[in-house]
């Protein structure tokens, strides 16, 4: 009897603390064929009176481009990627805060129909702590994105749902230090962005580093 064929899905990188979580899992737990999608939503928003979200959305990209994908191919398995840069910037910003969540289901639908995908895995759950919406609304998104026509046994997989951060961060341990999610990163003379070690975001693995083993910014895990 043949063996059936493996899953193809699709995952949605950003190279933050949840969506490593997820395509570590991934990666390590299933024999699913892989296609990794990372998208930068430019926009107007100020993050803090320290930094521009421009400075984030750089600092994100480079470091996923530079240490997080790179890792993931040579430690775990090969999978392949993709990018895409969207312009929101004249957005309102108001606006902006409900329209990259359809937008971001939008971009899961398209590429999930563009590789032929029957799963799709988010560090978050879009149905759920959006109140504006329910799971009918992302239902038509990912239909519209999907050209009329998603699969049936299309799979929208959230492994980071109701698990508390506590919980990434010991699954992740040391590789923690593969993660950037700074509101305010500084560039240094060397080219390296850093940490701002303040907003909220620092302040989540600053306040984990207690159960982690010895989390270092050094990009030890560096391809």
């Amino acid at each position: 009897m043949n063996e059936p064929s493996p899953h193809k899905t699709l995952v949605l990188l950003s190279g933050g603390a949840d969506s490593l979580y997820c395509i570590l899992k991934q990666l390590r737990e299933t024999d699913d064929e892989i296609h990794v999608h990372s998208h930068w939503l430019e926009n107007n928003r100020p993050l803090s009176n320290k930094a521009h979200v421009k400075n984030k959305l750089k600092a994100e990209k480079e470091h996923r481009d530079k240490y997080v994908i790179p890792w993931l191919k040579k430690n775990e398995r090969e999978f392949t990627t993709s990018f895409s840069y969207h312009d929101f910037s004249d957005m309102p910003q108001d606006a902006f805060f409900v329209n990259r969540t359809r937008f971001t289901l939008y971009i899961a639908a398209m590429y999930g129909q563009a590789y032929g995908v029957s799963r799709i895995l988010s560090g978050h759950d879009f149905s759920m702590g959006f109140p504006k919406y329910n799971n009918g609304d992302c239902e038509k998104i990912i239909s519209a994105g999907w050209l009329g026509q998603p699969p049936k046994d299309l799979e929208w997989i959230t492994p980071r749902a109701h698990m508390p951060k506590e919980r990434v961060y010991e699954y992740l341990g040391d590789l923690a230090d593969l993660t950037f999610s700074c509101n305010a990163p500084r560039l240094q003379q060397d080219g390296v962005w850093q940490w701002c070690e303040e907003c909220c975001q620092c302040l989540d693995i600053i306040r984990a580093r207690g159960s982690l083993p010895d989390i270092r910014r050094e990009m030890q895990y560096a391809a």
